[in-house]
């Protein structure tokens, strides 16, 4: 009985001891929540890029914590920002984006597509096929990006020859490259263009121009992201045009990042609830844009947003970016395929 009564008094000490010394252990902290940014520098071209983030221009903000210094500028000065790290997000095309991440060594990567193209075949004169612009001229926007690359694929789909020529060319699509729409308008005005690719809101621009100082009717000859979807054989609408780079530390931040995901994600449905405004939120983030926004002028604009997660996202972007010129075997920043890393969350 005494050993019963010994070994039981021994376990209870036991237990006794067990609990003290978990009692004593101190508390483990949970996991820190990571505070957002007090602030944070957003660089975006004029024109869908921005219009795609209306909302954070007019609110100055991404999420309650965290300030949003919004600036509008030419795509190269994003382009160099980027480079030289001073924007903490930048809104770009996606090939221009590509050579970011390749030479800052993936400094920053991709949250999400957010414009799948924007651009369209304008005409004074209707065709029924695009066969018909064998030796026509056809004044473009974009030589080295976007609209060269995505033109030219649509009509060697259609097994037209392209030429680059400030003159027609006898069986053949001859393309003459400006700056930007607002160098090939005033040739319609004049009379001396009758084909043009142009991007939105420039395409709608040139419209109104037309039925206002000529009365002249300028057609939509073709949405060259239906055209771009045949050429290619793809299963999605449109192209990646422009998406949104984000500093890796920032999408490192839990916090920051699940408010810069709903921000942005809502920025599509305020471009078109708020079209009225647009014009007004963009000039004060310094848009040099005359535009009479109009839901149909956003629904052209193919504002979506995608994140570079999305299944599928990651292999349209590859195509994309393989008709620029970059491939697996590349020895530049500007041509060679980014790897995986780059899709954030892929």
């Amino acid at each position: 009985m005494k050993k019963f009564i010994s070994l039981f008094s021994a376990i209870l000490l036991v237990a006794m001891l067990s609990t003290m010394l978990v009692a004593c252990q101190p508390n483990t902290p949970p996991d820190k929540v990571p505070t957002a940014p007090e602030s944070v520098s957003v660089y975006a071209p004029d024109g869908a890029p921005a219009m795609a983030i209306a909302n954070i221009i007019k609110s100055g903000k991404i999420g309650a914590d965290t300030k949003a210094n919004v600036t509008l500028t030419t795509g190269q000065d994003v382009i160099a920002k980027a480079q030289k790290g001073e924007a903490d997000i930048a809104v770009l095309p996606t090939n221009a984006a590509a050579t970011v991440y390749n030479a800052t060594k993936g400094a920053y990567k991709m949250l999400s597509v957010n414009v799948h193209g924007l651009l369209y075949l304008m005409g004074t004169t209707q065709v029924e096929s695009l066969a018909e612009l064998a030796g026509k001229q056809v004044q473009s926007i974009g030589l080295g990006n976007t609209p060269e690359y995505v033109f030219k694929r649509v009509l060697k789909a259609n097994n037209l020859e392209v030429v680059n020529s400030d003159e027609a060319v006898e069986g053949k699509v001859a393309i003459q490259y400006h700056d930007d729409g607002s160098t090939i308008i005033p040739l319609f005005v004049a009379g001396r263009a009758e084909f043009a690719v142009l991007g939105e809101p420039a395409a709608t621009n040139l419209v109104n121009k037309m039925k206002k100082d000529k009365s002249v009717d300028v057609y939509r000859l073709a949405d060259l992201q239906a055209e771009w979807k045949k050429a290619v054989n793809s299963s999605s609408d449109g192209y990646p045009q422009a998406c949104v780079i984000v500093k890796t530390e920032l999408l490192n931040n839990a916090t920051f990042l699940s408010a810069l995901r709903t921000t942005l994600a809502e920025g599509v449905q305020f471009a078109t609830d708020s079209c009225a405004e647009l014009a007004e939120i963009l000039k004060g983030a310094g848009s040099a844009l005359t535009v009479n926004y109009t839901a149909d002028l956003v629904e052209r604009c193919n504002l979506r947003y995608v994140e570079a997660s999305a299944s599928g996202l990651k292999q349209d972007v590859v195509e994309y970016l393989k008709e620029f010129g970059f491939s697996a075997e590349g020895t530049k920043p500007n041509n060679t395929l980014p790897d995986d890393a780059f899709f954030f969350g892929a």
